[in-house]
């Protein structure tokens, strides 16, 4: 900062060591050094928060503009947050009494050295919110937006490999950093090259607390519809359009880029939790009828309630001509898996929750449900061999009423079902009709046509069952795994869940997404065994975040002094060094 400044800040680091949450002040020191005088006006601390955001259309679209083609510009937003001041200098009686007037100080050389806090930002709403229009497009209703967690943070260390989807997906940025802004005076010569104001800024990490960063589930999303759809084969059908305009009825959404982005690295099992997936290594035998499924929705099972997420497509069970012609064609056979939550536990995940085990309200209730002859159904032999559970990060950029989608895939789960395990999670002999339980025994199955149940017991698998949701607090593409959405960055995120099947030797796939889910990189702070994960309040505060480390004493050996509570018969001499030893002892 000059030869003749030197500007030190330092930040007291955050109580989990990690990050800084909606709960804590984030608080420093600014040491100031100068080797000669030098006029002063001001000496502030800002803590301040932006959001910049970049979207791309296809370079061949071109517009018209006074009588000339000429191609879509890309659109750039900038949306300041949040911009807090803690003036250091002058004081308070000093700045009161100058009544506004710019006249600096001068400040001789020496070491000065300032203190500040600023208070906790939970609750806070963006500044930008009273700069929106009426007609401007957002990801959220203005009374729902608060102040969004960092996000790529490192986002240069992204353009420098050489890979076009991680560049589009630095093009979303969220800022918070600590600046010192030293404003000086005007030097006596007019012509001698001054920095009139000196500053020096610190980044910081900041996620807001579990009510703040929480969304409402209710508002339509664009993309989502496109995306519940079809395979997600990046080579193939892609999952949706990734540049799309927001509120213009125009053409442009059909003349846009296609930034979707499925990185494609082989993936591993169970000893890493979190790998990109691998899409080509699904199975491509996929039989799909045209029948549309409902999901996501309330039914009642049995006399049972659940949030009902069901597979994508339906499989048809019989494709070869002969075999449809030995059974009525009037009758369908086809089967899918059915996800059932209780209690909705998919809404809110945080880290450390468990996927598949008993009581968690997730994949611990999955069926296979099959509609035609059930007696036929049964001698088809059908069996999993293979599951496989995906997170997708679905990052939304929105700038001008033009969105860019940046979508990729986690592996969370890449398990073969073999014998003899398989016996235990499955047996197409245990296919059922769904009908009340005291209706069953006046069921004739050979003559049964309707729907059938068989449970897919993934819980009692011995590795699903102790899988926990981002035990290790996994960074994808330097982020932590977390939902939030802001005026211009929607982060979003949906459980894929696949399963292959042996029908009569073919290889068939079903596929379940659970969207939406809201993800959080807190952990909770009770997990009982048996508890209903689902159903737990944040308003107990229940969110638990890595504690703080504090140093233990330090005792000398042999203390000068000794105190001795209880029953001593005589007190201890200073320079008995002998009466020291047995104390000690």
């Amino acid at each position: 900062m000059g030869n003749s400044t030197d500007i030190e800040l330092y930040l007291i680091p955050p109580e989990n060591g990690e990050f800084y949450s909606g709960n804590e002040n984030i608080s420093g020191t600014l040491k100031l050094k100068l080797t000669r005088a030098l006029p002063i006006k001001k000496i502030s601390v800002h803590l301040k928060g932006i959001t910049e955001t970049q979207t791309k259309f296809n370079t061949d679209y071109m517009i018209s503009q006074n009588g000339m083609l000429t191609p879509v510009q890309d659109n750039k937003s900038y949306h300041r947050l949040l911009d807090l001041e803690k003036r250091m200098f002058p004081p308070d009686n000093v700045w009161d009494a100058l009544e506004g007037s710019l006249k600096p100080f001068k400040i001789h050389p020496g070491e000065y050295v300032y203190e500040f806090s600023f208070p906790t930002l939970r609750g806070l709403r963006p500044r930008c919110l009273k700069h929106h229009t009426r007609d401007m497009i957002c990801f959220l209703k203005k009374r729902d937006i608060r102040l969004p967690p960092s996000f790529n943070l490192k986002w240069k260390e992204l353009i420098k490999i050489d890979n076009l989807d991680l560049f589009f997906y630095s093009f979303g940025k969220i800022f918070y950093f600590v600046e010192v802004n030293i404003e000086m005076g005007k030097p006596k010569i007019w012509f001698k090259p001054f920095d009139k104001i000196l500053r020096e800024t610190k980044s910081i990490e900041y996620i807001p607390t579990i009510r703040d960063i929480t969304y409402p589930d209710n508002d339509t999303e664009k993309g989502n519809n496109d995306s519940n759809s079809g395979n997600n084969n990046n080579n193939q059908n892609p999952i949706s359009k990734a540049s799309y305009a927001i509120g213009n009825s125009s053409s442009l959404e059909s003349n846009v880029l296609n930034f979707s982005n499925n990185t494609d690295t082989s993936g591993l099992s169970l000893n890493k939790q979190f790998t990109n997936v691998d899409r080509s290594t699904t199975s491509h035998n996929i039989n799909r009828s045209n029948t549309t499924i409902n999901t996501g929705e309330m039914v009642n099972i049995n006399s049972k309630k659940y949030k009902l997420y069901q597979s994508t497509y339906k499989l048809n069970l019989f494709q070869d001509e002969q075999e449809i012609n030995n059974i009525s064609t009037s009758i369908e056979n086809s089967m899918w898996v059915e996800v059932r939550s209780k209690n909705d536990g998919f809404k809110q995940i945080f880290r450390n929750d468990p996927l598949f085990r008993r009581n968690s309200n997730r994949f611990d209730h999955i069926f296979l449900t099959c509609k035609g002859n059930l007696s036929i159904i049964k001698k088809l032999l059908i069996k999993p061999i293979r599951v496989q559970l995906n997170l997708i990060e679905n990052a939304t950029y929105l700038s001008k009423g033009v969105a860019n989608e940046n979508i990729s895939s986690l592996r969370l789960v890449d398990s073969n079902l073999e014998e003899p395990l398989i016996s235990g999670i499955f047996n197409i002999k245990d296919l059922k009709p769904r009908i009340s339980s005291n209706k069953l025994g006046t069921i004739d199955e050979n003559k049964y046509i309707g729907k059938s149940d068989c449970e897919i017991k993934l819980r009692e698998h011995p590795q699903l069952r102790r899988l926990l949701f981002n035990e290790e607090d996994y960074k994808h593409r330097g982020n932590r795994l977390y939902s939030f959405k802001t005026c211009t960055i929607r982060r979003t995120f949906y459980l894929e869940l696949l399963i292959d099947w042996s029908i009569k030797g073919t290889i068939k796939q079903t596929e379940v997404r659970i969207n939406p889910v809201q993800i959080y990189c807190q952990t909770r702070s009770s997990i009982r065994s048996g508890a209903n994960f689902g159903t737990a309040s944040l308003n107990r505060h229940e969110v638990d975040f890595l504690p703080r480390y504090i140093e233990p004493p330090v005792y000398n050996e042999f203390p000068d002094n000794l105190v001795i509570c209880g029953n001593a018969p005589n007190k201890l001499d200073n320079g008995n060094e002998n009466a020291k030893k047995d104390v000690s002892g």
